[in-house]
């Protein structure tokens, strides 16, 4: 301020006086235009001397205002890291997991929170030495940094223990897998110097905001399960709530027997027959997968087709599904004049990971199955953030004359965009609409909408899991195009289903046409 007031005089003082001087030099009338004239050039003058001078200095004001703000960012950065480890610290994790855990009240998620630490580490600490053992904390947090995904958090916790925040999970058993990623990561011995150490660790989770509402009670009772593992023999991990636990423990044994279930030959697949309304004749059948394990017993399909997407072994299943029951319709268009159509449930994992195209032109290649004979059923999953590419992919098999059908339609992410845009031709109402539509008006006028709206985009309309008489005439009334459910028949075993539904006499095989195969 003090500045610009003496600026404000100087332009003052030195247009007065060069306004005076030209007053008395010029004894004409226009002289006091020239002193104007010559007021203004001299302010000009300081004006822009000034000005350069001006932006100058507000340069440089900038720049030390930003190496300010760089420097406190540093440090703020440097007092949020761990100097040993380099990993998020202690403060910082509680702080991030206080936010995490208030974003999943407010959207109805979960988040995690998984405390770790090494199985006698004190051990290691008193043979070794205190540098040697700061040096395995480094190497274990290397590790660790490999294990966990983008979008979750990492820290030290102090000590031998580090924490892991998974911000946003669906279910625990999100958190048992990272859980397991990382005590299989320490399998592998550390390299400390001259030593090669094997170290294993424990694991406590808590999950938020199940077993608690604010971020000290989250922690409190992650370490009170890392406790309990510790107690049932380390090298484990275990959940604070025992309801969890036993979960945990089910899906593990489930995880175990299901990796080698398809080479020990006990998945099969059963068929549930898909009746036309008009005429009450078979249109088809839906593959249905079974697993019957000698330990386990039969356990159902929903209890164990998202393990085995969650550990990987989808893919392989998938594949083994869609050319089981492809080479099943095929055997039977080859023996009954009847027109059939195999319907199969596909994961969204194996559009996600790019291989449904490859296996389904291979599959009808090898047991020269029309594509006009198969349908694919996906779930509403898929469609959320669906890529260009699984776009794309799902183009080119209607193209290819392969069906396509939106399964459980209503109960997942419903969006009338998906169905104006992707390429479905089949409609599949769940059954949940279909259990009280004889006894409740609301129910009929949701599946009505349905049906309507199905038709109006050409798709054909299937009711899933009909199962009294009522049922099938409301819903041949309301218009539906096919029938699923157990009116009919419930699934069936390969042979069961050929003598009940098939079997009519023999026919030959049609050839195909080879060109079909160039389309996908």
């Amino acid at each position: 301020m003090r500045h610009k007031r003496w600026i404000s005089l100087g332009l003052l003082l030195l247009w007065q006086g060069s306004a005076w001087w030209s007053l008395r030099s010029l004894a004409m009338p226009w002289g006091l235009w020239v002193a104007l004239a010559s007021g203004l050039f001299f302010g000009g003058i300081i004006l822009l001397v000034w000005s350069i001078h001006y932006r100058r200095l507000k340069r440089t004001a900038d720049y030390r205002v930003l190496e300010a703000h760089q420097q406190i960012e540093s440090v703020r950065q440097e007092a949020n890291k761990d100097p040993l480890t380099g990993l998020n610290s202690r403060r910082y994790m509680r702080e991030r997991l206080d936010e995490a855990l208030h974003v999943a009240i407010e959207r109805n998620h979960l988040c995690a929170v998984l405390m770790m630490d090494l199985d006698f580490f004190k051990d290691i600490n008193e043979a070794l030495g205190h540098q040697l053992a700061n040096q395995l904390l480094e190497s274990v947090a290397v590790r660790l940094r490999s294990v966990v995904k983008k979008g979750d958090l990492l820290g030290y916790y102090g000590a031998d223990e580090f924490i892991v925040l998974l911000p946003h999970i669906q279910d625990g058993m999100a958190a048992e897998l990272v859980a397991r990623r990382i005590l299989a990561s320490m399998a592998e011995p550390f390299a400390v110097n001259s030593h090669s150490l094997a170290v294993s660790a424990s694991i406590g989770v808590s999950l938020g905001p199940v077993d608690g509402r604010d971020g000290e009670t989250l922690i409190r009772e992650a370490d009170s399960a890392l406790a309990q593992s510790k107690a049932s023999g380390r090298r484990g991990y275990q959940f604070f709530t025992q309801s969890m636990n036993i979960q945990a423990a089910e899906r593990l044994q489930i995880d175990q027997h299901l990796r080698g279930a398809l080479g020990r030959g006990e998945l099969s697949l059963v068929y549930q027959p898909i009746v036309a309304t008009e005429g009450r004749s078979l249109k088809g059948m839906e593959a249905l997968i079974r697993w019957n394990n000698p330990a386990l017993g039969r356990v159902p399909p929903d209890v164990f087709i998202p393990i085995a997407e969650q550990i990987g072994v989808i893919g392989e299943i998938g594949h083994w599904v869609l050319t089981e029951a492809c080479a099943q319709l095929k055997h039977w268009q080859s023996l009954y004049e009847v027109p059939m159509m195999m319907s199969i449930n596909v994961s969204p994992r194996q559009f996600q990971d790019g291989s449904i195209l490859a296996a389904v032109k291979s599959v009808l290649g090898q047991v020269l199955l029309n594509p006009n004979s198969l349908q694919l059923e996906v779930t509403e999953g898929l469609l959320v953030n669906a890529s260009e590419r699984v776009v794309g992919e799902l183009n080119v098999l209607k193209d290819a004359g392969v069906h396509l059908a939106l399964d459980d339609f209503g109960t997942g992410y419903s969006s009338l965009s998906y169905l104006r845009y992707l390429p479905f031709t089949v409609l599949k109402i769940d059954k949940t609409f279909i259990n009280d539509i004889a006894r409740r008006s609301q129910d009929e006028a949701m599946v009505g909408a349905m049906v309507r709206m199905g038709h109006s985009l050409e798709m054909t309309v299937v009711a899933e899991g009909v199962e009294t008489a009522a049922q099938m005439h409301c819903l041949e009334a309301l218009g539906v195009d096919s029938i699923q459910g157990y009116y009919f028949s419930q699934p069936l075993s390969p042979r069961e289903f050929e003598n009940r539904f098939l079997s009519r006499g023999r026919a030959t095989g049609v050839a195909l046409d080879a060109s079909v195969w160039d389309r996908l």
